[in-house]
């Protein structure tokens, strides 16, 4: 038999944490690619395409006037 691994979708919420772990990990693309068990080019994409911005990030507790 063929050990098959399903692929799993993850939601925008678990990327956007993934794609922060990766900006603050001294990490290359492939080794975090390699430890979160996806291909680098998901990694690559997710970087690319990914809204979150560490150095911009809204205060979302801050009031509006």
């Amino acid at each position: 038999m063929h050990d098959i691994q399903r692929r799993r979708r993850r939601n925008q919420s678990e990327i956007g944490q993934l794609v922060l772990e990766s900006q603050k990990s001294d990490l290359s693309p492939q080794e975090f690619a390699q430890n979160v068990g996806v291909e680098v080019q998901t990694v690559v994409r997710w970087l690319k395409t990914s809204s979150v911005d560490l150095i911009h990030q809204p205060n979302r507790h801050a009031e509006h006037f």
